[in-house]
């Protein structure tokens, strides 16, 4: 063979074998996709990836819960809301973070889409021959459809309806909502249901918009949307008569407090009457719908309804769209995930709940059958997205005219000129930015002898607010502790105390954990702490320490501490001449204030409570010399009787008798809250409870701080200050008794763990770190770090330095806070319920107080006795319905005149 057909030959070879070799090569190279979602989301969406997977091998998908802030049980920001620039920032980031990215109707509107951060789907949708649009409800399919782009694949919608109580319409002599043509018809529905005291004031609602939902009120009724598609893109076109009319009755009503709570300076139940008119999603009416009369659902004016939509973005910084493309497809086709958006419907027809299942919705619970049959009709006849651009602002537009005294022209000529400003903000950005989502960040490889530490965050925000400092905060220790190679942080939906101890080797809780909690389930921390030279107890304020130790052990490290306290406006103190309580005052001092604050309230009481339950009552009684409930002791020590006591109940509730303490109704089967009325700067004083975010019952508080980037400041100029926020002050001190309440943040190391000593080393430095918190740190010397003051102010360092004090001195009695879901504390929370009746009606009835005193004292002495017999709470076996009959079923027994209030009988 010649040697130039022997090179040919081998050049062949070489080539063959390097077109054999290529493929090989790629298939093993994996693509990795990158999926954003809320972490409510994270185990629903598991299933959905792992079928995506299958069906696409050599692509793996990660998901990135912690990069988002858009939670898509809400409406999300909406158009005109907030700076646009820092609106668009976070949509920047957040289209950066992932592929493909969950997003609800709020989070997408034209003044985002013209940014280009996320891809336009239409080109793909129209060349998919499996997509089949007919199995979506109609409006559902066009939700994210708008200036001719496909912005999202819909998963999961809820119509925004009319709720009304026919009962009271007829009462009333009204048309029915369906039958309205005008704003005239919703006025006029509106004072013939709204109940007026005596001085023509509201004295209860007779409607509510649950879903800020008057932009599609009036869609409905203008008959028309309030876009101008002459021009493209289209722009708001806010001119015409008929708008300006009908926001003028708006505005009156708005001023008359058709819209509005009661104005009243006072708090309001938690056990509020539904008002007989509502609008708001389907999911969440007021009225539930095993009610007696449950409210009647219908469709806007016109037969339209609102739409509230979840969906699947693509991000236009990927790099492989069709792949995301298909993978956003495969998620809103899967029938558990569709299933699983907060109070929404699944978007296609196929995946909606057939037979048995049909009335079930997100929470366990099921539709009432009128919204069960109305459903599939809203979905096809809702304003699609295209109808109801730019009408966000019209609500903006009634607030407008309300602030600065204008008529609806003025302020439809303002809000106008701020759209379009906001709209060309958006063109900009998508003329100059192009975004890249970022990569995956490599797995941590774990040296030889290193270990991955499972940290828990119960919050009720995912992510946390601080996200990135906690990120930093994990991945400093993990890269100077000789044994931890990487934490895992995890922010999670407060769980059961097994759950935690399962899933986490250790994880920030509350206090009840320690107090009320299996204690099998958690390693006890004092071999620990005597052999930390760093640990001293001298440290730790004082009683907190107490609050986290049981049967002579200590299971868990204090973190934060939560007090409950005062806020006091400052103006209105110096205008009244009233001292200002910041170095604590005694009872004298806060009567004085009342009074002379009184002077300018008027009808209006000066102290109002904002925190649940009776503990602010409780907490002034004593200051006043009376422990009616002594906490101290186990079981609780009852004295209801004592002259000192009666004279102190009677001093305080004589003060809301008077007008000078707003007062609702305390006694119930729950928990009652005060929730307050009216801005924060028209009252003078009033009660706090210093948890940012925290868990139910008062758990956790993992506190909201902002990076310093986000809150608009320097990056390498530390910690950003707080917006200025009326002072702290703790309650009144008396001669016998100092009173206190407050909860405790505490880490706990779960007994399951193999990691107990690098857990304790992570929570040690944790307690010590206050750049991640903004409640009152539980070490004095975090209390005094120079960083707490950058955040949160001196002033409030202050107050903690004060409430430490008054912490230490010998007479300070604790009381626990007003709330608390613990199952295991269920006897102790309707342990008041008596002596709260007693307040009821003394303040309300004008009973004879030390006769009802007497009875109730009595009362509580035998359910005590009941419900010690009452086996402690077993979450592997007892059900908590039944388990929390049993204490009610024990205050019946003592008292039967409470079987309605328990509902026993």
């Amino acid at each position: 063979m010649r040697p130039s057909r022997i090179l040919l030959t081998v050049v062949l070879l070489i080539t063959v074998l390097a077109a054999g070799i290529g493929p090989l090569h790629a298939q093993e190279q994996e693509t990795v996709l990158q999926l954003a979602v809320p972490g409510y989301l994270e185990e629903a969406v598991k299933a959905a990836v792992e079928q995506f997977e299958a069906d696409h091998p050599g692509v793996r998908v990660d998901l990135v819960t912690d990069g988002s802030s858009m939670m898509m049980i809400s409406m999300g920001s909406g158009a005109g809301q907030g700076d646009i620039e820092d609106v668009l920032d976070e949509r920047e980031d957040y289209a950066s973070s992932a592929d493909v990215l969950a997003v609800s109707s709020g989070d997408l509107s034209p003044e985002i889409t013209r940014a280009h951060y996320f891809l336009d789907l239409m080109p793909l949708v129209n060349g998919d021959p499996d997509l089949n649009s007919a199995d979506f409800y109609n409006a559902v399919w066009q939700a994210f459809q708008w200036e001719g782009g496909f912005w999202a694949l819909p998963i999961a919608a809820d119509p925004i309806l009319l709720f009304y109580d026919k009962a009271a319409f007829d009462a009333a002599g009204l048309p029915y909502p369906d039958t309205w043509r005008t704003f005239e018809d919703v006025e006029n529905a509106i004072r013939a249901l709204t109940p007026l005291d005596a001085d023509g004031k509201v004295a209860a609602r007779g409607y509510m918009d649950m879903a800020n939902a008057t932009n599609l009120l009036l869609l409905s009724l203008l008959g028309q949307g309030v876009v101008d598609d002459s021009v493209t893109p289209g722009v708001p076109n806010f001119n015409s008569p008929e708008l300006e009319h009908y926001l003028t009755l708006i505005k009156d009503m708005k001023a008359d407090g058709l819209f509005d709570p009661p104005q009243t300076s006072g708090a309001v139940s938690t056990e509020i009457v539904p008002p007989p008119l509502q609008i708001g999603r389907s999911a969440f009416s007021f009225a539930s719908p095993d009610a007696a009369e449950p409210l009647t659902p219908v469709l806007l004016p016109g037969g339209h309804a609102g739409l509230d939509t979840n969906g699947f973005a693509v991000s236009s910084g990927t790099q492989f769209p069709e792949l995301a493309y298909e993978l956003a497809k495969t998620l809103t086709a899967h029938s558990q995930l569709a299933n699983s958006f907060a109070g929404a419907t699944p978007a296609r027809r196929s995946l909606a709940p057939q037979g048995e299942n049909a009335n079930e919705v997100w929470s366990g619970g099921a539709q009432s059958s009128d919204i069960a049959a109305l459903l599939p009709v809203a979905l096809d006849q809702a304003y699609p997205a295209s109808e109801t651009r730019f009408s966000e602002y019209l609500n903006q537009a009634i607030d407008y005219m309300l602030q600065n005294d204008v008529d609806a022209s003025q302020a439809l000529m303002a809000i106008e000129e701020k759209a379009l400003a906001r709209l060309q903000a958006s063109a900009e950005r998508g003329a100059s930015t192009h975004i890249t989502v970022q990569p995956p960040q490599p797995a941590v490889e774990l040296a030889p002898g290193e270990i991955a530490l499972r940290f828990g965050i119960s919050s009720m925000m995912m992510p946390l607010p601080n996200q990135e400092q906690w990120d930093a905060f994990a991945a400093d220790f993990a890269a100077r502790d000789p044994e931890v190679g990487l934490v895992q942080l995890d922010a999670d939906v407060p769980g059961a105390l097994d759950d935690m101890v399962n899933e986490y080797d250790c994880f920030l809780a509350s206090s009840s954990v320690a107090q009320t909690g299996d204690l099998g389930l958690l390693r006890s921390l004092d071999p620990l702490m005597a052999a930390d030279p760093t640990y001293d107890p001298a440290d730790m304020v004082n009683g907190v320490m107490q609050q986290l130790q049981r049967d002579d052990q200590t299971w868990g490290m204090p973190i934060t501490i939560q007090p409950m306290a005062l806020r006091f406006n400052s103006t209105l103190f110096e205008q009244a001449g009233a001292v200002d309580p910041v170095n604590g005052w005694s009872t004298e001092d806060f009567e004085y204030a009342l009074e002379a604050l009184k002077t300018m309230s008027g009808d209006s009481e000066p102290f109002v409570p904002r925190t649940f339950g009776n503990t602010h009552l409780l907490m002034l009684i004593a200051a006043y010399g009376g422990l009616p409930l002594d906490f101290r002791t186990n079981p609780v020590t009852i004295n209801f009787t004592d002259p000192n006591t009666v004279a102190a109940i009677q001093r305080v509730l004589d003060l809301a008798k008077n007008g000078y303490i707003a007062y609702s109704k305390l006694a119930s089967s729950g928990a009652t809250m005060a929730i307050s009325i009216g801005g924060e700067n028209n009252t003078p004083l009033y009660t706090v409870a210093l948890s940012d975010i925290s868990g139910a019952g008062g758990g956790v508080t993992v506190m909201a701080i902002s990076s310093s980037s986000a809150a608009g400041g320097d990056e390498d100029e530390g910690p950003v200050a707080q917006p200025q926020v009326d002072p702290l002050a703790t309650f009144p001190q008396g001669s016998a008794y100092t009173a206190m309440s407050y909860d405790v943040g505490a880490a706990y190391i779960s007994a399951n763990t193999q990691a107990t000593d690098a857990c304790y080393r992570f929570i040690s430095e944790l307690s010590q770190h206050a750049d991640l918190m903004t409640s009152m740190p539980a070490r004095r010397s975090v209390i005094n770090d120079p960083d707490v003051a950058a955040v949160q102010g001196q002033d409030t360092v202050a107050f903690y330095q004060t409430m430490d004090a008054l912490l230490s001195q010998p007479n300070t009695v604790i009381f626990p806070n007003g709330f608390n879901f613990d199952p295991s504390a269920m006897g102790t929370t309707l342990l008041s319920f008596w002596l709260n009746r007693a307040f009821d009606r003394y303040v309300t009835e004008g009973v004879d107080l030390q006769t009802e005193l007497a009875a109730a004292e009595q009362f509580t002495r035998d359910y005590q006795q009941c419900a010690a017999a009452i086996p402690p709470y077993d979450p592997t076996s007892d059900d908590f319905g039944s388990y929390y009959q049993q204490f009610t079923t024990c205050a019946v027994q003592v008292d039967p005149s409470t079987a309605d209030t328990f509902q026993i009988g």
